[in-house]
């Protein structure tokens, strides 16, 4: 659950948030600097967009990306939880980010991102964040919406580390990740992957690549 939705005011929300910073430090500089690959410099209003920002760990990387141009990219970061919303803004005013070039704000895929308008954003990404959602499809669906036509969508995603943490115990908790298969084996995480993809192709997009 702390995974999920984190409670700030509680130690182990803390912990969780903390340990996510750390742990997408490397992940996340991989994942901005490939978003700033396929923006490629040539579009010199870009407007970008994180599901699931979490601790803020990338989000943080991405406004120092867009205030490095010229503040003309604009960064808009959206989470279920409250308090990932509330630490987010916190850990990105501790470290004097550029309030001009992003946004954060709370809103819940499963529900739909009523807030944000149709073809809004030329690139979309998430770190560790799909495999949450309570209905891929939908998801997707949503994600495909808010991208400007010809957008990108780029996913890290890297499942072995849930496997791991919860082992045999995962079947337990196995309802806070609806969209993953509740057996565990031999190539687990390649079918859950296989099934995101699967999703991405059915609900228009094309060129997928892993």
């Amino acid at each position: 659950a702390q995974l999920m939705n984190p409670t700030i005011d509680t130690p182990q929300g803390e912990r969780m948030l903390q340990t996510m910073s750390k742990t997408n430090i490397f992940s996340g500089g991989q994942l901005v600097a490939t978003v700033n690959g396929v923006l490629n410099g040539s579009n010199p209003n870009a407007r970008i967009l994180e599901i699931g920002c979490g601790s803020g760990q990338t989000f943080k990387q991405m406004a120092r990306v867009c205030k490095g141009r010229g503040r003309d990219w604009k960064l808009m970061g959206i989470d279920q939880s409250v308090d990932s919303i509330r630490f987010a803004r916190s850990k990105l005013e501790e470290a004097g980010a550029d309030a001009s070039v992003y946004q954060l704000q709370v809103a819940d895929i499963d529900h739909g991102l009523w807030s944000l308008q149709d073809g809004s954003f030329d690139v979309v990404y998430h770190l560790n964040c799909w495999y949450f959602w309570k209905d891929v499809e939908k998801g997707v669906q949503e994600t495909m919406r808010v991208l400007k036509p010809g957008g990108t969508l780029i996913t890290g995603s890297k499942l072995s580390p849930i496997y791991d943490l919860f082992g045999p115990r995962f079947p337990e908790i196995s309802k806070h990740f609806p969209v993953l298969e509740n057996k565990r084996g031999p190539r687990a995480e390649h079918r859950d992957l296989e099934a995101y993809e699967e999703a991405l192709e059915r609900c228009g997009f094309s060129s997928v690549v892993s």
